[in-house]
């Protein structure tokens, strides 16, 4: 039934606050802790009472405090415990708030902070218990049978036999015996699903085997612990209809699927089952969709730690093994709780799920906008858990978008990797309950707000929003895209924005760019840099109620007055407020505090003072991502459509001066160095053994132990940190020594060096215990090969910085342009919501205020804007000029636009040719940030294009391996050798090689052929004779084994030798053709290769085959017609054996 919105509290928000989502972890612990309970011993049972948890409030500061330390953010979960003599009955010991195991604390980010990192933990969609009847990829048809209890499996159809078969993984067994001898299923009651000669047909296949069959059932059916040795057939088919019947099964899906709701595999589930398998094959109904919501449930945190307990995982299972076992210790005339029992004994239960899960990520968190959006991150992957184990289990038609998505799943926002379709977002107001089922928003015809479950919008004709005034509409009818009556509709979806998950939301006109686009957005603004000078756009989305959604995410990401009140102070580290009932409350502001990998949080200004008056939730100060109180990732620059001397084609991008530099950057580096045994942290050390290595002006920036002070300002090629490590001293170390001690240096010093060109600045560190963290704040300008992107997948590289006076500029103000963008790929990429929020941002320069857009609300973004313009009296388009010709360019479009500046800076994408090793096949093994770049496709295509032939062979060639000796002629300045061929190459012919296969090369081109026994001579070395690999006496290789160096060349095998054999063989490789060119069975050619059939020459190019053991003629084989003439000289010229 529909759920109205004021009765739906008992339905969670997929966006739920972390204070919800602990809670919710709170009690899956403790009923997980509590179930374990009562543990039973040989003398005492242990019983626990009032587990409960304890959590604690921690600031900021002890969230830096806790990575600074490699700390994890924790608060314990309690109990009772009694210790009860079995034999008595009485209680003997007892414990009070004993500590059961710590929960984590879930930060503002939905981050769990474990060891100084912050994971965060994706949803998963789950396949529902049920029944579901689909065709596979090879043609027969499945009912998969999926059970929340006991064996899954699978009925299958073979259509050319009519035969049905169980199918448990690998294992087929036919299905008759399942239900004549377990169920007791007559011709009569089966004739009411399936032809009775189809059933004959069946029972007719295992007739005489039920037996055998029977026993394979049950040996894969009912559990190990439950299997009797030696059972009778009665016996097996009593527990195979128990285990069968006490099978869990959703009724909801079976209702769908079967036509019944069945709670349980039982004869009437399996008879529905084949009955469906058969209308599949008849084409009298459609397969399942086992990829619709309707058929799946979500799972998150609190459900993955719950069903560690129900499933007792082996993390539950070891805790309680281990508590038996003390128990059993236990002095019975003295027991103690405490000191036998170990405090926290079910920690590893949640941080081995941290650590093992496939669900549990470490965000890079460049900014907030990624963990609040991976709030909604869900998937089907996640093997262990529930889900598929990799993507290549995943097929393409489950990666599609399914109408059941709609109101819940985001259609565009997914990786464009090879988890496309795999991973995906929830929208702003998807909903489910306990259960997992999964709600969508809805309005009915007279404006009240519902949540309905999938199956209800797959049964329901749900209208799209913002159609007001139609007579046809479109809509969702029962699953399918439809044009309507509008009196035909059920439901609303209540708004635009419930399609959609935060960051496509951000995205303004985005009805007006291709989906594909939308799908680069998404991806792109959580890798929005936080600039130096921010600002919010110009033109700000909203959702139903008006709100910019940029103020939303400012505001969570912000720090917020706790209570409504007065601010009484406001100082560099927190502010004060006096609240309504005379309290005061200090709130404390985020200072540097590290994100993952790449990006901070540090509140910079204040939006109040003293005396100002404040309300529960108003954001007090502003940080480095936030103006205003605003999510602000970016700058709104004047963009000019016009092409720039082809440095602005495809996705190049002109900038001005005054642009790049309004667009520096701020980025943090964590710094981390282990201490080891043979650390020796001092300073004064340094210059006495590396005396001259490093300037006096470095070394003081750094602390006594030799790493950088708090407020050090760091140049290009300072050291972060300096150690001594002691070292074992080297066979010429020792004789250096004898020489003068000084010779020698006891210690190697360990570095970290500050490579970056600008400066940066000491603003934390950690240099106690063995895990040393600094932490490094910098600002960088823009630069040539940086990456920027609009919000609307329009990225792009900056290709060339002009100085101001060289941009076009405005004819009537003389302003220069920011930003010079190439027309031709708005066309190509189709995303034309870029202009026309360059159009709105025109409009809001005008009025001063931010353009507010609520998506798919307009009748026609373009004739909407045009009436908008007018009445403000601007146009689109501005006359530019050249600056150098003070030409008049015409009138080109031109306004502001919201550009970021992404992660992918230049600095990050250098190559490094001596970096890392090498592979078996001479290739660089070390890629990602500081490796080897691949050329891809892409790239090949480009160089391909412009006929950089030259380039493309120094790719494939010199760059793509080990190659020492070019390079060294290189730097020498000697001639270069020619390019050969890649050692990967060769290994690949040889491995054709290895196989039977001669290659040559002529005219550009490669030959295939067999490899003969001459051909095998020629290339030989030698002939291995000898059996032995090494010599016993000498563990030398022995002369004339496999590893003799002369013969193979030793163990790495780099000549080729050759075995004779006791009888010739024909080449394996070449079974197929000899067989085709000779005329013979393979029954034929195995029995020549045997020995079983024998050759007899009867004339040139004549063979005639008989039976070896009997003399039997058998077949003759004529050579002479389809023989070559130089062949049939060879022939003729060949021994005139009687027997080949």
């Amino acid at each position: 039934m529909p759920i109205p919105a004021d009765k739906a509290d008992h339905l969670q928000r997929i966006f739920s606050s972390p204070r919800e989502l602990s809670r919710k972890v709170d009690a899956a612990l403790i009923a997980g802790i509590q179930s374990q309970f009562p543990i039973e011993g040989k003398h005492f049972t242990l019983v626990a009472e009032n587990v409960r948890a304890e959590p604690k409030t921690f600031t900021h500061e002890d969230e830096k405090e806790a990575i600074l330390k490699s700390k994890s953010l924790t608060y314990p979960i309690k109990g009772d415990l009694k210790l009860i003599d079995k034999a008595t009955g009485k209680v003997v010991a007892e414990e009070k708030d004993f500590s059961l195991m710590d929960a984590f604390h879930l930060t503002n980010k939905h981050t769990l902070l474990y060891k100084g990192n912050n994971y965060s933990v994706a949803n998963q969609l789950q396949l529902r218990p049920g029944v579901y009847t689909r065709a596979r990829e090879t043609g027969e048809l499945e009912s998969h049978i999926n059970t929340a209890t006991g064996r899954s499996f699978s009925l299958t159809l073979d259509p050319q036999t009519g035969l049905f078969y169980v199918q448990i993984q690998s294992s087929s067994i036919p299905l008759a015996p399942l239900l004549t001898r377990v169920f007791g299923v007559g011709p009569k009651e089966v004739s009411t699903y399936i032809p009775v000669e189809v059933w004959d047909a069946n029972l007719k296949a295992s007739a005489g085997k039920e037996t055998k069959y029977l026993s394979d059932l049950y040996s894969r059916l009912v559990s190990t612990s439950k299997r009797r040795p030696g059972a009778s057939p009665e016996e097996m088919a009593s527990q195979l209809k128990e285990a069968l019947e006490s099978s869990q099964l959703s009724p909801q899906t079976t209702q769908v699927t079967l036509g019944k709701a069945l709670g349980s595999v039982t004869s009437e589930t399996i008879l529905r089952a084949m009955k469906n398998l058969v209308d599949v094959h008849a084409g009298r109904r459609p397969e399942d969709n086992r990829d619709s919501l309707q058929f799946k449930r979500v799972q998150n945190l609190p459900d993955f730690l719950a069903r560690r307990f129900e499933k007792e995982h082996q993390s539950v299972t070891n805790v309680a093994r281990k508590i038996k076992y003390e128990l059993d210790r236990m002095d019975r005339n003295d027991p103690k709780i405490r000191g036998a029992i170990a405090a926290k004994p079910f920690n590893k239960i949640m941080s081995s799920y941290l650590l093992d899960s496939n669900l549990v990520a470490t965000p890079s968190e460049t900014n907030p906008v990624e963990s609040l959006e991976n709030v909604a991150k869900v998937t089907v992957l996640g093997g262990g858990e529930g889900g598929i184990e990799s993507s290549r289990g995943v097929p393409m038609s489950a990666r599609d978008i399914d109408p059941s998505h709609l109101g819940i799943i985001d259609p565009s926002r997914t990786p464009e990797s090879s988890h496309a379709g795999i991973d995906q977002r929830f929208t702003v107001s998807a909903r489910r309950d306990a259960d997992g089922n999964l709600y969508a928003r809805v309005r009915d015809n007279s404006g009240k707000t519902y949540f309905l479950s999938v199956h209800e919008m797959m049964t329901h004709t749900i209208g799209f929003p913002h159609q007001e005034g139609k007579r046809k509409v479109q809509a969702q009818v029962n699953g399918e895209l439809k044009e309507v009556d509008r009196s035909k509709v059920d439901y609303w979806l209540a708004d635009s924005t419930d399609m959609y998950t935060i960051t496509t939301n951000l995205v303004p006109f985005l009805n007006s760019n291709h989906p594909g686009r939308l799908t680069m957005a998404g991806k792109a603004i959580p890798q929005a840099l936080s600039l130096v000078d921010r600002e919010a756009p110009l033109v700000q989305t909203t959702n139903d109620e008006g709100v910019p959604f940029v103020k939303l995410l400012g505001k969570i990401t912000s720090t917020i007055s706790p209570v409504d009140g007065e601010v009484t102070a406001v100082t560099s580290k927190h502010i004060e407020i006096k609240s309504n009932d005379g309290k005061t409350h200090k709130v404390p502001l985020v200072k540097n505090l590290p994100f993952n990998m790449k990006g901070f949080l540090d509140d910079e200004t204040p939006l109040v003072k003293p005396g100002d008056k404040v309300k529960y939730g108003d954001v007090l100060v502003d940080n480095n991502y936030t103006k205003n109180g605003e999510l602000a990732i970016g700058k709104n620059l004047t963009v000019a459509y016009l092409p720039y001397k082809g440095y602005n084609h495809e996705d190049g991008l002109v900038i001005s001066r005054s642009a790049a530099e309004s667009l520096a950057s701020h980025h943090a580096y964590k710094i981390d160095y282990d201490v080891q045994d043979t650390s020796v942290m001092r300073k004064q050390l340094i210059n006495r053994y590396f005396p001259g290595r490093y300037t006096k002006e470095q070394l003081d920036k750094l602390d006594d132990k030799g790493f950088a002070k708090v407020g050090a300002v760091l140049n290009h090629g300072d050291p972060v940190y300096v150690v001594l490590e002691k070292r074992e001293p080297t066979p010429e170390d020792k004789m250096l020594g004898r020489l003068h001690k000084t010779l020698v240096a006891p210690y190697r010093p360990v570095s970290e060096i500050w490579t970056h060109e600008e400066q940066g600045v000491v603003v934390d560190a950690h240099t106690e215990g063995k895990a040393i963290r600094i932490l490094v704040r910098s600002k960088k300008p823009l630069e040539i090969g940086d990456k920027l992107t609009g919000l609307h997948g329009n990225k792009g590289i900056v290709s060339l910085i002009l100085e101001d006076h060289e941009m076009p500029y405005n004819k009537e103000t003389g302003k220069p342009v920011d930003l010079l963008l190439n027309p031709a790929s708005v066309t190509s990429r189709i995303n034309l919501g870029q202009l026309m929020e360059t159009a709105a941002a025109k409009i809001a320069q005008k009025t001063g205020k931010p353009y507010l857009i609520h998506n798919y609300s307009k009748s026609s973004n373009i004739a909407d804007l045009k009436k908008e313009l007018t009445a403000h009296g601007l146009d689109d388009s501005e006359v530019l000029v050249d600056p150098k010709t003070g030409k008049e360019l015409g009138k080109v479009l031109t306004g502001p636009q919201y550009i970021a500046k992404l992660y992918k800076t230049t600095d990050q994408n250098w190559s490094a040719r001596n970096v890392g090793s090498y592979d078996n096949a001479m290739q660089p093994t070390k890629g990602g940030e500081e490796g080897s770049k691949a050329v891809g496709y892409m790239e090949m295509l480009g160089l391909l294009g412009s006929d950089a032939r030259k380039n493309l062979k120094e790719i494939a060639t010199i760059k793509s391996e080990k190659n020492e000796e070019f390079w060294s002629r290189f730097l020498n300045g000697q001639p270069l050798p020619k390019p050969k061929m890649t050692f990967a190459t060769q290994k690949f012919f040889d491995y054709l090689t290895g196989a039977g296969i001669k290659t040559s090369f002529k005219d550009g081109k490669i030959t295939a052929a067999p490899l003969t026994s001459r051909d095998i001579l020629e290339m030989s070395h030698g002939e291995i004779k000898e059996p032995t690999f090494i010599d016993a006496k000498n563990l030398e290789p022995a002369k004339g084994g496999l590893y003799d160096p002369s013969l193979t060349g030793g163990l790495r095998g780099t000549r080729w030798t050759h075995y004779t054999l006791a009888e010739p063989i024909p080449n394996p490789t070449f079974e197929k053709p000899i067989k085709s060119l000779l005329g013979l069975t393979t029954s034929e050619f195995n029995g020549v290769v045997s020995g079983a059939i024998g050759i007899r020459r009867a004339d040139k190019g004549i063979f005639h085959l008989h039976d070896s053991e009997t003399g039997k003629h058998l077949k003759t084989i004529n050579l002479k017609t389809s023989m070559p003439i130089e062949e049939r000289e060879e022939e003729e010229k060949e021994h005139d054996d009687d027997t080949l």
